[in-house]
């Protein structure tokens, strides 16, 4: 399943510094890949502390729906706390990629960041590719960005020491197994982490 973070605040903090100030146009570039429009069904895996969700409600209109997921009770938490302003109708709800609480079809696009890496095995990360095929209707769009676990770099070889099994140059296989059809792949944004883009059938 992964480990959730206990100390959300903490992480919070540290993921706007290790993005250099460069956040909101990650998350931009992000929803970009995923496609999304207004009145889509939007679902974030591993939504942390809730931003790209809150960016999401700004694509979706008020006649879309933004739902963000994490592990961490913490987590959701934080996230229900900086939405209540900017978007009030997000939804947040602990539960793992591997068990999704929404009914198939439910979804236009999902994204996933830096997440899949920490599933303990093989099993457990097409687990999760098959719940999020399951979720999105015919067509959806399924956005993973990810570290590609054989870059050179010492922040990159910091990364993927602790990846299990590899990283994201291992999932294009594994969503075609899910069902996943056309499959996309590139460099994401600041040069260093990578997406794999699915559609769903």
């Amino acid at each position: 399943m992964g480990s959730p973070i206990h100390w959300a605040r903490t992480y919070d903090l540290g993921t706007r510094f290790m993005m250099l100030g460069r956040g909101n146009s990650f998350r931009r570039r992000v929803l970009d890949l995923a496609l999304l429009k207004n009145g889509e069904g939007f679902l974030d895996i591993g939504c942390g502390p809730g931003r790209l969700v809150m960016e999401a409600c700004k694509r979706v209109g008020r006649l879309g729906a933004v739902y963000g997921v994490d592990i961490s009770p913490q987590m959701i938490h934080l996230a229900r706390k900086k939405a209540a302003r900017s978007c009030p109708n997000a939804e947040f709800r602990q539960a793992a990629a591997q068990a999704l609480p929404f009914d198939a079809g439910f979804f236009d696009a999902i994204t996933i960041s830096f997440v899949v890496h920490h599933l303990p095995n093989d099993q457990e990360k097409l687990r999760a590719f098959r719940e999020m095929h399951r979720a999105l209707r015919k067509g959806g769009r399924l956005v993973v960005v990810d570290f590609v676990a054989d870059e050179a770099g010492l922040f990159s070889h910091m990364i993927t020491g602790h990846m299990a099994g590899g990283g994201a140059e291992r999932y294009p296989d594994m969503m075609r197994a899910a069902g996943f059809g056309r499959i996309d792949t590139g460099v994401a944004a600041l040069g260093i982490p990578h997406f794999v883009r699915g559609y769903a059938e």
